[in-house]
């Protein structure tokens, strides 16, 4: 006979019924969060649909490929051009899409950014510091 402890749990952790009617709608207030931006698109390098069959233990097969720079933007002002192969960012390996995009969640605007690259086979390293994604 649980049937009344279920009940009562369910009463418990229910929502109030005595919701004020206006607690529902926005504020008038609302502020544009600021979104850390880069000025930069990636992809996994080589081919499309390779990237599996390239996981290999080498930093160039993990990279990020840069795809596309913003003009004027973070990434162009430090220097990154389209086809650099991002091999470390904030002192890390990067690990491919997915793992640079981690990387990329912990910077808010603002924030220096450091970042290693290989461009046709030479290494370099550099700081960005991390903009505001502009409005359109």
């Amino acid at each position: 006979m649980n049937l009344p402890t279920l009940a009562l749990a369910f009463e418990l952790f229910s929502a109030p019924s005595t919701v004020p009617p206006d607690s529902a709608k926005p504020s008038a207030t609302l502020q544009r969060i600021a979104t850390p931006w880069i000025g930069l698109r990636y992809q996994a390098p080589g081919p499309p649909g390779m990237q599996f069959i390239r996981m290999l233990n080498s930093e160039v097969d993990t990279a990020v490929a840069i795809s596309e720079v913003v003009p004027k933007g973070p990434a162009d002002l430090a220097g990154l051009k389209k086809h650099d192969l991002l091999v470390g960012f904030q002192g890390a390996r990067v690990f491919g899409v997915v793992g640079f995009r981690n990387l990329l969640a912990k910077l808010n605007p603002g924030d220096s950014a450091s970042f290693e690259v290989n461009r046709d086979g030479t290494r370099f390293r550099g700081t960005l510091v991390v903009g505001t994604l502009p409005e359109k």
